[in-house]
């Protein structure tokens, strides 16, 4: 017999959520005035998707290719609807359906609260840690900056953890099975493998201190059982997942993060590329990489300059900028380890605090597991100042080198300050630990808390200069010294606002034990108290004033009258390659035109090798043969002008001959000094495919219809032709099918990166569609696996909530 639930259990935890969307509401208001937030990287990404949106939206019909940019690409990364992973509908209740930030905000809180009852954590202590948790400095500029995949990664970290510790600790196999299946099914879903990667890097020193204890204990049963639950919830969580990570999967072989193409030393010395290594080059993943001054501002959130700040209005440095005519009252000030950043990666000084709490209260594995974890994570965000070490990680650990900017891996440690701050105050407050033993955990934390503190002080007064690798604008300005003296002041103000609140935290906790005080009220207090905390620096860099009316961002992509112009091209299929500015790191002209250039993390590894050794040199014959028939430059006034290249070889033409090399770096080398209009260089491995073939030049090939997935061409030859393609070669067989009257033909690869193929002779239609695979059999896969994972899951909750009875079970 099933008993009935009774609801009224349900109430604090409804009131829960009601506080969590209250916060989120009041802190992101102008959301529900209709304005959004300015973010770049969502800004750029509209730019990149705007082609296959829009044919979305004229046929119904979506493209998985575009060639907005970098030539053509998969959309794999940039925009994928209609995944067939049921997950996301969870993923959608957990946000109450509100769009961004609001909802991004609200999810960190609602999944890392139900994560730490999971733990077993009183209520009262999940219900103020879920807020210091999601209102981090370091969120607060994620979502600015618009890394908004990255937060949703984020918040499933929870799950994924809490699943474990049912596994682990409380030997509670089908519950815990089950959160871990969910969660790390979200968490694929949510698409930053990069943040997953971290995670799971992080949750290796946990599972070593675990597998120690149960080796020493003799505990086979229970590692067999903990194996065989984790390793089915993996595998069903991939499933789920499997409609973006078989065709990422596939594509990311060819990206700049797969393995080499050229042999090193093709491209030179002064090349960026990363095809001569497997996964990115060592120095271009480096890049973004805190030093210990950066991991110091997690605690004391100025401690290098912090970003842009409010500077002091009595100063030497705003006595001088207002005599140079400057009237702002914020200048960037950050000095630490990375090229620049928006804030500091400031996650609260009591909530390290409680974290020091956790790791003098907790025993056993969990323990030493927090405390190995969050040592690792560390290091790996000091990237290329973590020494040998993070060399020796990025040389020999499966996927460490398809990541750039390790500085992001302190996302991670935030949530587990968070896990193990929480782990901390309940244990103080709500344990039947003794008296002495909960006021000697509380004063091992204090002198931590303290002589980090110290530390970060004494390092200020002996060893910072407080100098940046970016201060050659102010030494040139004659403010350097000036600028030197504001952060010297603000890094004394950080540090003495950190101790003050730390104490008063401190202080809270240890009058609440000698005193007895109401344990509701102290909880609550410290909530309040690391609100202040975190809102008094956030709202420097996220506030009110960082939105915008909807029509100030849609003014945004405004065509310039350059864009105006060549718009006005009916050409079905051309390149535009804009030069104004850096054309790599900019999506806007793919806004409006097919372009040379673009933004992406992930491009096609053959083309960034043209990139490097052709396009960015401006080398015209491959430009001509990637159909460039615009170039968009500044005139000696400065002002953008439209230059017509008469030299564009088209979308397609025949050639009269070809040469078969044996390598790629012949075929890569070969196009120095190539006419592409007449002759074509073909790879060894497509010569079996032009066996006997001696091309005679004649007759016309023209394109007929442009679409993103789907081009047709008309051909009339007197004799067989071999047609080249301005078109980006992404195979084989991998989503590009050909076919010349409805009947399957083959595409070659020609000149390195494009597309070819033999036409007969005589008129005829062909038909190249992008199809793959990967997609299909992911999306039928991902439905069928996600379905299953959330039968699985509502059957369990509704037995365990006594609504039906599954039978009798231990787990």
């Amino acid at each position: 017999m099933s008993k009935s639930f009774d609801f009224k259990k349900l109430l604090p935890h409804l009131g829960a959520f009601a506080v969590f969307l209250a916060l989120t509401v009041f802190y992101f208001y102008p959301q529900l005035q209709g304005k959004v937030l300015h973010q770049s990287d969502i800004v750029s990404g509209q730019g990149m998707s705007h082609e296959v949106k829009q044919y979305y939206e004229e046929t119904g019909e979506i493209s998985y290719w575009t060639d907005a940019m970098f030539g053509g690409m998969p959309t794999y990364q940039l925009w994928y609807p209609k995944s067939q992973n049921l997950l996301n509908g969870v993923d959608k209740l957990v946000k109450a359906w509100i769009r961004y930030p609001i909802g991004i905000f609200l999810g960190l809180m609602v999944i890392l609260y139900l994560s730490l009852l999971a733990f077993g954590i009183d209520r009262r202590v999940a219900l103020v840690l879920a807020p210091a948790f999601g209102f981090s400095i370091y969120f607060l500029l994620l979502v600015e900056a618009g890394h908004n995949t990255k937060l949703n990664a984020i918040s499933y970290f929870g799950l994924i953890l809490a699943g474990i510790y049912l596994l682990l600790e409380k030997k509670q196999y089908l519950w815990g099975g089950l959160v871990l299946a969910i969660g790390s099914g979200l968490e694929l879903a949510a698409n930053h493998i990069q943040m997953t990667y971290y995670l799971v890097l992080a949750l290796v020193p946990f599972l070593i201190a675990y597998l120690v204890k149960w080796i020493k204990e003799s505990e086979w049963n229970h590692l067999g059982k903990v194996a065989l639950y984790a390793a089915v919830a993996a595998i069903l969580a991939v499933l789920a997942g499997a409609s973006r990570l078989l065709p990422t999967y596939e594509y990311q072989k060819d990206t700049m993060r797969g393995n080499p193409i050229l042999s090193k030393g093709t491209l030179g010395a002064d090349a960026n590329s990363s095809s001569e290594t497997a996964g990115l080059d060592y120095t271009y993943a480096m890049n973004w990489s805190n030093n210990v001054g950066d991991l110091f501002s997690t605690m004391v959130p100025n401690v290098v300059g912090g970003g842009t700040v409010e500077f002091n209005s009595s100063g030497t440095l705003a006595s001088e900028l207002r005599r140079r005519g400057y009237n702002g009252s914020k200048i960037n000030l950050y000095w630490g380890g990375l090229y620049s950043t928006g804030g500091p990666a400031y996650f609260g000084v009591i909530l390290w605090l409680l974290f020091f709490v956790g790791v003098w209260a907790l025993r056993g594995p969990l323990r030493w597991g927090l405390i190995a974890s969050m040592a690792l994570i560390l290091l790996i965000s000091l990237g290329k100042y973590g020494g040998p070490i993070n060399e020796m990680f990025f040389n020999t650990l499966p996927l460490y080198n398809k990541f750039r900017a390790p500085s992001s891996a302190v996302t991670v440690a935030i949530f587990l300050a968070a896990v193990g701050g929480a782990l901390g105050l309940n244990a103080l407050l709500f344990t039947k630990k003794k008296m002495d033993e909960k006021l000697r955990i509380l004063k091992r934390a204090g002198i931590t808390m303290g002589a980090l503190l110290l530390l970060i002080l004494i390092s200020g007064v002996l060893f910072f200069d407080f100098k940046g690798t970016q201060d050659g604008q102010f030494e040139q300005a004659g403010l350097l010294n000036a600028v030197i003296d504001e952060r010297t002041s603000l890094f004394w103000k950080s540090i003495g606002r950190s101790i003050l609140f730390a104490g008063v935290a401190w202080a809270a906790l240890w009058f609440s034990l000698k005193q007895k005080w109401n344990l509701t009220y102290v909880v609550f207090g410290l909530g309040f108290l690391m609100l202040v905390d975190l809102w008094g620096e956030g709202r420097q860099f996220l506030n009110a004033s960082s939105f915008e009316n909807k029509k100030q961002l849609d003014d945004y992509y405004t065509p310039r009258p350059v864009d105006q112009l060549i718009m006005k091209d009916k050409d079905p299929d051309f390149r535009v390659f804009d030069i104004t500015n850096d054309p790599f790191n900019s999506s806007f002209v793919s806004y409006f035109h097919k372009s040379i250039g673009g933004y992406h993390p992930a491009k096609l590894q053959r083309y960034m090798d043209l990139i490097d050794r052709y396009i960015s040199k401006n080398h015209q014959p491959v430009l001509n043969m990637l159909n460039t028939k615009y170039y968009i430059v500044n005139d000696d006034q400065g002002k953008p002008t439209v230059q017509p290249n008469t030299r564009a070889l088209g979308n397609v033409w025949f050639v009269d001959s070809y040469m078969i090399v044996e390598s790629a770096d012949q075929e890569f080398n070969g196009l120095n000094g190539l006419d592409p209009a007449s002759r074509a260089i073909i790879h060894k491995d497509f010569a079996s495919d032009l066996e006997g073939f001696t091309p005679t030049k004649g007759g016309s090939i023209e394109m007929k219809s442009y679409a993103p997935n789907k081009l047709v061409y008309e051909s009339d030859a007197p004799s067989e032709q071999l047609a080249v393609f301005s078109e980006i070669w992404y195979g084989p067989d991998k989503g590009w099918k050909v076919y010349i009257d409805d009947q399957p033909s083959k595409l070659l690869r020609a000149n390195y990166a494009l597309r070819a193929m033999r036409v007969p002779a005589g008129k005829h239609t062909i038909v190249m569609q992008f199809d793959p695979d990967s997609v299909r059999i992911g999306k039928l896969i991902s439905l069928v696996s996600s379905g299953l994972l959330l039968l699985l899951a509502l059957g369990w909750i509704l037995h365990t909530l006594g609504l039906i009875s599954l039978g009798k079970s231990k787990a």
